[in-house]
C-alpha cells in the first residue's frame, strides 16, 4: 500500500513538472533512463551552420555580393567584336572584315568597383557576425546539456544506493532491528532520490530540446512515455 501511494505521489509530482495536470494517466514503457548525447561540439556546429536559416541567408548575400564586384570588374574591361561587310565596289561584289573594340573610362566606372568591394567586405563581416553567434548559442545549449547528463548520473547513483538501503531497512524492520518510523525515514529519502531523478531526467530532456532547437536538427528519435490521452 505504501509502495501504491508513493508511485502515486510520484506520478503527480512529474505530471506537475511536464506542466500537466496531476491526474493525467502515462505508463512507462521501460526503466526511465536519459538520452545519451552521441554528438561531439563539433559535429554540432557543424550541424547548424548547415541547417541554421539565418546564417545560409547571410551566405546566399554573400555570393550575391561577390557575382556583383566581378560583374563591375568585368565592365572595367575593353570589349571586342568582329563583323563582316558586304561591299559593292566597282560591280564586284565583296566582303570585308570589321573589328570594333569598346574602352570604357575607367575612372568613370571606378566608383561603383569601389562600391561593390565595400558591400562584399560589409557582407563578409556579417556572415562572420552571424556564424559566431550560432555557434555561440550552440555552445551554450551544449555545455548546459552536458552539466545536465553530468547531474543525472549523480541521481542515478543516489536512487541506487537510497534503493539497496531501502531493502536492507526492510529486512531490518521485519527482523524487528530497526523501529517503524526509522523505517519511514528511510522510505522518505527512497521517495526523494526519485524525485531528484524525475526532476534531472526533466531537466536534461529540456536542455537536449534547447540543443536541438540550436542546431535545427533532432538528436534523439525516442520517447519514454506512452502517453493516454
Amino acid at each position: 500500500l505504501v509502495a501504491s501511494k508513493d508511485v502515486k505521489e510520484d506520478k503527480a509530482r512529474l505530471n506537475i513538472l511536464l506542466g500537466r495536470s496531476m491526474e493525467h494517466e502515462f505508463n512507462i514503457q521501460e526503466d526511465l533512463r536519459e538520452d545519451e548525447l552521441k554528438l561531439n561540439f563539433k559535429e554540432l556546429k557543424e550541424t547548424a551552420l548547415a541547417h541554421d536559416p539565418d546564417f545560409k541567408m547571410e551566405k546566399l548575400l554573400l555570393n550575391i555580393k561577390k557575382r556583383n564586384l566581378t560583374k563591375e570588374k568585368l565592365n572595367r574591361l575593353p570589349t571586342f567584336s568582329l563583323g563582316f561587310q558586304k561591299t559593292n565596289q566597282d560591280f564586284e561584289k565583296d566582303y570585308s572584315a570589321l573589328i570594333s573594340i569598346n574602352i570604357p573610362f575607367w575612372n568613370l566606372n571606378h566608383g561603383e568597383v569601389k562600391k561593390a568591394t565595400a558591400e562584399k567586405i560589409s557582407q563578409e563581416a556579417k556572415v562572420k557576425s552571424q556564424e559566431t553567434e550560432t555557434v555561440f548559442d550552440v555552445y551554450q545549449a551544449y555545455l548546459n546539456a552536458e552539466l545536465a547528463r553530468k547531474q543525472m548520473e549523480l541521481f542515478r547513483e543516489s536512487l541506487d544506493e537510497s534503493k539497496e538501503l531501502f531493502v536492507l531497512a526492510g529486512l531490518r524492520y521485519n527482523e524487528g532491528k530497526i523501529d517503524f518510523l526509522n523505517y519511514l525515514d528511510q522510505v522518505r529519502t527512497v521517495r526523494e532520490a526519485q524525485t531528484n531523478y524525475y526532476e534531472g531526467l526533466f531537466n536534461l530532456n529540456e536542455s537536449i530540446s534547447e540543443l536541438e532547437k540550436a542546431v535545427y536538427a533532432s538528436l534523439r528519435k525516442e520517447e519514454y512515455f506512452d502517453e493516454k490521452f
